[in-house]
């Protein structure tokens, strides 16, 4: 989840305009306006304890849209979760990527951030 760096601490949904998610059916997705989606033509699956990749290219200002890309480690082969998605509908406009946050329903420290860069 993606918050501009003016949000100082977010904790509400709306905080975010940018939402990749590994969701309970056992893939990848992400938000595109006001729902979950893939653009990908199957559903890339997740395994717990496997390493990804994840690369989020965003587009500010007006526009407002963004692309997600998902790898392994073992193939580094990115397949395209998120094809030019909205930011999430009733997010605040966002200037930049402040923060990056991970959360989850069964407790907020099963994810670890590797390598994090942005640019």
């Amino acid at each position: 989840m993606l918050a501009d760096s003016s949000v100082r601490s977010p904790s509400r949904w709306k905080d975010f305009g940018v939402l990749i998610r590994m969701n309970s059916d056992g893939h990848f997705d992400a938000r595109n306006g006001s729902s979950y989606s893939f653009s990908s033509e199957e559903p890339v699956p997740y395994v717990a304890g496997a390493i990804y990749h994840v690369k989020v290219v965003v587009e500010f200002g007006l526009v407002r849209r963004y692309d997600v890309f998902v790898s392994t480690s073992s193939n580094g082969e990115e397949i395209q979760i998120a094809d030019n998605f909205s930011f999430r509908h009733d997010s605040k406009r966002m200037q930049d990527v402040g923060k990056v946050c991970m959360r989850s329903i069964h407790g907020n420290d099963l994810y670890r951030l590797l390598n994090l860069s942005a640019y």
